[in-house]
């Protein structure tokens, strides 16, 4: 048996929390899978890793055995989400025992290195496994460059192969709004050149889906009152702390009509993105023509409150 350190950083990467290996490796060849119940999203998971299931003369008998809710299958991924699995490998069989169909495919992904490691040969096998920290996240900034569809989703799968599961879509900042809005078409209608591209709602409802078959949220972020720039295109609505070119942060003017423009555009937002957090980047503001240092956190706090008692997020 070799010590547990030096498998978990040579086979499976992130290191299981437990792995150990005994025995002569054995040809795996094709693979049975019998999972113990049926849901979509499980069916899907299945098919991503192994295309080819349920074929006679199988070498190897995956058994899948989740123990949560079969109710949870399909249900949104949240800050709870379970990830823990175990598995356990004696030929003709594989075990696999999770918390949930998430758990169940961190095993496969476990399995899959394993299977590649091995070049289709699989010793004795045991994984106990759970991620250390709740929140794994990748931050993509479509706030400054337009990031196409499928290649967000290609960093999605990537981001599922090393069992990662937060999101995190800086959507606006300095340069440009990147999601469309009902409310202020303009906002995206207005994007050309190197500013062009933005998702539509049903791309952003079309990533949160191939996200969550993944295990993995989709947290947005939209930066007022500083580094807005990018509603420049809605100016009128909003207005801004300076009339000069280079004017990116938000005034709190006294009608209030730049805090009723963001709110309706935040609560569309919090509408789109079906996560519970929702987060605003409040960065590098400053006082200067009549913005002051008291009205921009006034306008900060209003609109934190708001995402919390009005739109329901953290």
């Amino acid at each position: 048996m070799f010590a547990s350190v030096v498998l978990s950083a040579t086979l499976v990467w992130p290191p299981p929390r437990h792995i150990t290996t005994s025995g002569a490796p054995l040809a795996v060849g094709a693979i049975d899978i019998q999972p113990s119940r049926t849901s979509a999203r499980l069916s899907r998971t299945i098919d991503r890793f192994f295309p080819l299931t349920l074929v006679e003369g199988s070498q190897l008998t995956l058994r899948i055995n989740i123990t949560g809710p079969a109710s949870d299958d399909d249900a949104a991924v949240t800050s709870s989400t379970c990830y823990h699995y175990t598995l356990h490998v004696r030929a003709p069989d594989a075990i696999v025992t999770s918390c949930s169909v998430h758990g169940a495919a961190y095993a496969l992904e476990t399995l899959t290195q394993l299977l590649s490691h091995g070049n289709g040969a699989l010793p004795n096998i045991d994984v106990d496994d759970a991620p250390q920290y709740a929140w794994r996240g990748l931050m993509l900034d479509t706030g400054r460059r337009f990031i196409p569809v499928p290649l967000v989703e290609n960093m999605l799968d990537t981001m599922a192969a090393v069992k990662l599961n937060v999101l995190h879509l800086h959507a606006s900042d300095f340069c440009r709004f990147a999601v469309e809005s009902k409310v202020f078409p303009n906002l995206t209608a207005a994007l050309t050149g190197d500013m062009a591209g933005h998702y539509s709602q049903d791309d952003v409802r079309g990533l949160i889906a191939y996200a969550a078959d993944r295990g993995i949220r989709v947290v947005p972020e939209f930066d007022v009152p500083g580094h807005a720039r990018g509603m420049l295109p809605i100016e009128g609505s909003v207005h801004f702390c300076t009339d000069k070119a280079s004017r990116s942060q938000l005034y709190d003017d006294p009608a209030g009509e730049t805090y009723a423009a963001v709110h309706s555009l935040v609560k569309e937002m919090a509408s789109l993105f079906t996560d519970e957090v929702l987060h605003l980047g409040c960065d590098e503001t400053k006082a200067t023509g009549p913005c002051s240092t008291n009205s921009t956190f006034g306008f900060e706090r209003r609109l934190v409150d708001a995402v919390s008692a009005e739109f329901g997020k953290t």
